[in-house]
């Protein structure tokens, strides 16, 4: 993938987007991963999770903010999560990701989307253990599962950036929540639940 136009020296939409990406892993390092569990929310936090909730437009789903990690670990633990969600943020993945490569190719698109999803993994897998270990909560797997969750809304967030795709999708809402130190859980009992 050539660098710049042959014919007037600006940067090609590959560059672009590569300087996008290498601008988002970046940035990673700096965001208080599970910072803010538990604690009080702000309109901010308010306005994305009603984004998200909304985003994927499967039912009318409401808010519902999760007390602590111990909630949230019982939460996960339910098996009633919402198919339909899932399968419309799955399909949500696959339009972007087609979209993607299309304009740079599935070999480029695939290295990005895993250098993002594992630097994500990495950063996020420190605080995630922090967090818990100051709830009390012993269970190795969870740091785990909150690190992998961190990870998929980077990959998400990368495709927003990768596709151009407007500021206010719901993976860049999702995103948001991460990076403000919150942790968006699922969609279970007609609820969008939030840490």
């Amino acid at each position: 993938m050539s660098g710049t136009d042959a014919t007037d020296g600006s940067a090609s939409p590959g560059t672009a987007r590569q300087t996008r990406l290498d601008d988002f892993l970046a940035r990673l390092e700096g965001h208080p991963w599970f910072s803010c569990l538990g604690e009080p929310t702000s309109a901010a936090d308010q306005e994305e999770a009603r984004l998200l909730a909304q985003g994927l437009m499967v039912g009318d789903l409401g808010v519902a903010w999760v007390g602590d990690l111990h909630a949230a670990a019982a939460l996960l633990r339910r098996v009633d999560h919402s198919r339909a969600w899932m399968d419309a943020e799955a399909a949500e993945v696959q339009r972007l990701t087609d979209r993607t490569e299309t304009a740079f190719g599935a070999m480029d698109t695939t290295d990005g989307l895993n250098r993002v999803m594992h630097r994500a993994s990495d950063m996020a897998i420190g605080p995630a253990a922090i967090a818990c270990a100051r709830a009390g909560i012993a269970n190795e797997a969870l740091p785990k599962v909150a690190a992998g969750a961190a990870a998929h809304a980077a990959h998400g967030m990368a495709l927003v950036l990768a596709a151009e795709a407007p500021a206010g999708h719901i993976f860049a809402a999702r995103f948001r929540l991460f990076s403000g130190g919150r942790w968006p859980l699922t969609v279970a009992g007609g609820m969008f639940h939030v840490l």
